[in-house]
This record gives C-alpha cells, sequence and structure tokens, in this order.
C-alpha cells in the first residue's frame, strides 16, 4: 500500500473534517481516509459522505446521550476512558495493515490515543486542550505533556497556543492558520 494519511477524529468534527475534505482535494482519494470512533451522536450532524474512506475503531455512538449536554460530555469523557484500551488495540491493528500510513490526530484524545499505540502521527489540538483543561486538571496536563513529545509535529492556529503548549510540553508547535471554508459552511447551514 503506498503511503496514507490518516485522519483519526471524531468524525461529527467539523474542523477535523474541512481538514480531511482539504487534504483529499490535494491528494489521490485513496491515500487520505478517517480513523474515528465517533460517527453522528448526541445529535450531531452526519458529516460523512458514502464517497469518503472511513475505517472505524470501537463506534462508541449509541452509548451516548441523545443530545449535547454537561452530563453527557462527562459520561462521554467516561467511556472514551474506558474503551481506550480497545481503541489503542485497533489503532495498532491498522497500523500494522498500513504500515506506510500518518495519522493526524485531531483533538487532544487522539493525540494521546496516537501517542499510546506508538504510532508516527501529527497533533492538531483544540484551543481548549492547550488554553484551559490541562490548567484545570493535572491528569489532562500529564497525558498531554507526554503525548505531545512524542509527535512528528504538533500545529496549532496562533501563537498564544504556541507559547501554551510550550509549556505544557516543552515542544513548541508549527503554527498554521486554520482557513473557513465557506462553501462547506453553506452546505452546513442550508441542509
Amino acid at each position: 500500500m503506498s503511503k496514507q494519511l490518516v485522519f483519526l477524529c471524531g468524525a461529527r468534527d467539523f474542523h477535523a473534517m474541512d481538514w480531511y475534505r482539504s487534504a483529499e482535494e490535494q491528494t489521490p482519494k485513496e491515500n487520505v481516509c478517517i480513523l474515528t470512533d465517533l460517527i453522528a451522536a448526541e445529535g450531531f450532524t452526519k458529516l460523512v459522505g458514502k464517497n469518503d474512506i472511513v475505517h472505524k475503531l470501537f463506534i462508541i455512538d449509541r452509548f451516548l446521550f441523545k443530545n449535547q449536554s454537561t452530563i453527557g460530555n462527562i459520561w462521554r469523557n467516561i467511556i472514551k476512558f474506558i474503551v481506550l484500551p480497545l481503541q489503542i488495540g485497533l489503532l495498532k491493528k491498522f497500523h500494522r495493515k498500513n504500515p506506510d500510513s500518518i495519522y493526524h490526530a485531531h483533538s487532544m484524545y487522539y493525540i494521546w490515543l496516537a501517542a499510546a499505540a506508538n504510532v508516527p502521527f501529527i497533533g492538531t489540538p483544540q484551543g481548549s486542550d492547550i488554553l484551559l483543561k490541562p490548567f484545570r486538571s493535572k491528569i489532562f496536563h500529564f497525558f498531554s505533556k507526554k503525548s505531545m513529545k512524542k509527535a512528528k509535529y504538533i500545529t496549532v492556529d496562533s501563537f498564544v497556543m504556541q507559547e501554551k503548549a510550550y509549556e505544557i510540553s516543552g515542544v513548541t508547535p508549527k503554527i498554521i492558520q486554520n482557513g473557513i471554508d465557506l462553501k462547506s459552511i453553506e452546505l452546513f447551514l442550508t441542509s
């Protein structure tokens, strides 16, 4: 199999899917795919289409609440923590079948997952993953620090995030300004 860029993310995450769509436009379709544990739970609109190349970890959608809420967010995190060992095993298995893959882990949970599975990855944490959560939770800080150090690269979209990521991990992220895909937003709003 040729080199493949694997988006390790929640397939309901608009930002991750925007990254995937951008990569899909710029590389041969068979060289880019999604590897996910979430499709469309908690009232989120399903963003993946029939032509998307989607591989599944253990999908947790059926264990989540119908709509997003504070309690639902806590419950989702508990479920993700419980199934983390299974997800690590499934990611390792996927990587053995696709040894030339590089993973783009989008959000800190998937950065933790890629680091724990010891696969080559680029990590893109969300703003709250860097600016808030590590300073509210010692556990979150610990896992984020260890995981970011294992990344080939960490990308962020601001100087403030770059500084905070360095403060947490000693890693200097690359700044990549996230653009806004107005066409996708327009389609999303009209559907």
